[in-house]
């Protein structure tokens, strides 16, 4: 019998392998839009799209919804970090579910994140 650790473990490499074949396509948007790409936060399979606009950070993330292999969520955010480093400000934008995982299916919906995150401003942050 497999162990929490080892289904950990395959769910990462097979979610993985899914947003291995939309790779390119993600990385030739992020390049597009002047976005900075990370992958894999806390050791999970993802891709974050960041972005600076008047020095509020604004965030697209996709990724594999817990042990649910089939589901990848999307979902975006806006946030401004204090001197100090943490962040105060926040407002997010509605989750996404995406299935199956295709990328014309995704990029529609980074497009609509991406025009709903440019409109927030700093004034409309809630302080966390």
């Amino acid at each position: 019998m497999k162990n929490s650790l080892d289904n950990k473990k395959n769910n990462f490499l097979e979610g993985e392998s899914s947003l291995l074949e939309i790779d390119k396509e993600i990385k030739h948007y992020a390049e597009e839009h002047q976005m900075k790409l990370t992958k894999n936060y806390h050791d999970w399979p993802e891709r974050s799209l960041s972005w600076k606009n008047k020095k509020v950070t604004k965030q697209i993330q996709i990724y594999l919804d817990g042990e649910n292999l089939n589901n990848f969520l999307v979902w975006g955010c806006t946030f401004k970090d204090t001197i100090f480093g943490r962040r105060y400000w926040w407002k997010v934008e509605p989750i996404i579910f995406t299935v199956p995982l295709d990328w014309n299916t995704i990029e529609k919906q980074f497009n609509l994140l991406k025009e709903a995150l440019e409109k927030i401003i700093a004034s409309q942050l809630i302080r966390t």
